[in-house]
């Protein structure tokens, strides 16, 4: 990863709800605001190429799920496949050229 700025972060236990019914519960998710660290056609960039201008929102749920024993490594039910032909078993979503409004 490029050297980027993250105005915020957090990292929490959630749930996964598909047209209101729970599909994964007790997942790990993450979450963060920072600058823009991919090119127009969402390839990783350089520190030279990191975008200051431009901030995008990410929504993470990890391949990971919260139980009693400690974390374990458990798939989320994307229902995306692969081009390898595998079921996608995590969720990264995106949300670009959001604002950040200055407290006061």
């Amino acid at each position: 990863m490029p050297t980027m700025y993250v105005y915020v972060a957090f990292r929490g236990k959630g749930e996964l709800t598909v047209d209101g019914e729970v599909v994964a519960s007790n997942r790990l998710v993450h979450g963060m605001i920072s600058n823009v660290v991919r090119d127009d056609e969402y390839k990783r960039i350089f520190d030279e190429g990191v975008d200051n201008s431009r901030i995008h929102f990410h929504l993470i749920l990890p391949n990971i799920e919260a139980t009693p024993e400690g974390p374990q490594t458990s798939p989320v039910p994307t229902d995306s496949v692969m081009p390898n032909g595998m079921e996608q078993p995590f969720l990264h979503i995106m949300y670009e050229d959001v604002t950040v409004c200055p407290a006061g």
